[in-house]
């Protein structure tokens, strides 16, 4: 295996064709030939290959990254990685789905609210969905490698962590239900092993069988664990958002007790009135509890229909409900197709 890493390595460090187009659009800036460089260019064949010239492109100066790009509706992939590649021209962007900036080899820059991080090899940035940010690497001894989470199925996928209390899940929680919320994390690790899980991870992509989507959701949930446990103290995140302890406190304890919840309980556990709680669970979640309730109910409802062999009673009653029947018309009427069937597609 660490034949066929170090391999996977020097592969990925070798300029692709994209990488010498920004090269040599750099070095033009650099010697002032640009203008020579943009008028040799085609605008159309740049927008089939998908590059980003600002000069001639302005609409590509910002951009959002969307599902359908990485995440084809065909396959049940919820894990994507792809390489950055060297020279691009720093461009603002956001996207629908988590993502983590992993530095292999190198340096990189990353710009997020106005300040500029600068990341070294074994940093590893965890990046909310629909954070505005942009990230530039720029010399041939680096590799940086995007980590996409689709969000559409984390909750099904990591549902087990985001139970826990811990650091990680404290940011998917947030990220996922909050309507404020720590914006990224930024992981400073000194041990090999992270950088090497990574280029394992892109190699079971790369063999692309019919367990590699299952095998990927594994790895990366010992990866987010073990960044938690080994890096979890000395992590970075912006200053603490007034209210974001209780409101952690709060998912933790909902995800915790979903198939007996009520807002009388937890406006025990929190200590306040159940009024009080109420108004506190529209301010932070945007949600009143009775939705927030039921959204993260049917998505774990989703993910024990796909990943076990628990049959719809027993679903319904892990998820809150007595009524099998009630379930299944709530559940229809979310998804469209009854429990059977959604596990079926």
């Amino acid at each position: 295996m660490t034949e066929q890493i170090e391999e996977l390595r020097r592969r990925l460090m070798k300029l692709n064709e994209d990488e010498i187009f920004y090269r040599a659009y750099q070095k033009a800036k650099e010697t002032g030939n640009l203008n020579d460089f943009l008028k040799a260019q085609n605008p159309a064949e740049l927008t089939k290959r998908k590059l980003i010239l600002q000069e001639l492109m302005p609409e590509s100066a910002r951009t959002v990254l969307v599902d359908e790009e990485y995440f084809p509706e065909s396959e049940r992939r919820a894990v994507y990685l792809s390489k950055h590649n060297r020279f691009t021209p720093p461009f603002w962007h956001n996207h629908v789905f988590f993502e983590i900036i992993c530095v292999i080899a190198g340096q990189a820059r990353q710009i997020i609210g106005g300040q500029a991080m600068d990341m070294a090899a074994g940093d590893f940035c965890l990046v909310s969905p629909s954070l505005e940010h942009n990230l530039s690497v720029m010399d041939e001894g680096s590799l940086v490698l995007n980590l996409l989470l689709r969000r559409k199925t984390l909750t099904d996928i990591f549902f087990p962590i985001l139970r826990d209390d811990s650091l990680i899940a404290e940011f998917l929680r947030g990220s996922l239900y909050q309507k404020e919320h720590p914006e990224y994390l930024l992981f400073h690790t000194k041990d090999s092993y992270y950088t090497s899980a990574v280029l394992e991870m892109y190699a079971e992509q790369e063999r692309n069988d019919r367990y590699s989507h299952s095998i990927l959701s594994g790895m990366v949930t010992v990866l987010l664990t073990r960044l938690v446990r080994d890096c979890g103290q000395d992590a970075q995140s912006p200053a603490t958002l007034k209210g974001s302890g209780e409101t952690a406190e709060l998912l933790h304890y909902t995800l915790n007790h979903l198939n007996d919840i009520t807002l009388e309980s937890l406006a025990s556990h929190l200590g306040y009135s159940q009024p009080h709680t109420s108004r506190l669970v529209k301010k932070w979640t945007g949600s009143n509890f009775k939705d927030l309730v039921l959204s993260i109910r049917f998505e774990r409802a989703a993910r024990l229909l796909k990943e076990t062999s628990l049959n719809v009673r027993q679903i319904s009653e892990n998820v809150g409900y007595d009524n099998p029947e009630n379930f299944i018309r709530m559940f229809k009427k979310r998804y469209g197709v009854s429990p059977s069937n959604y596990r079926g597609q």
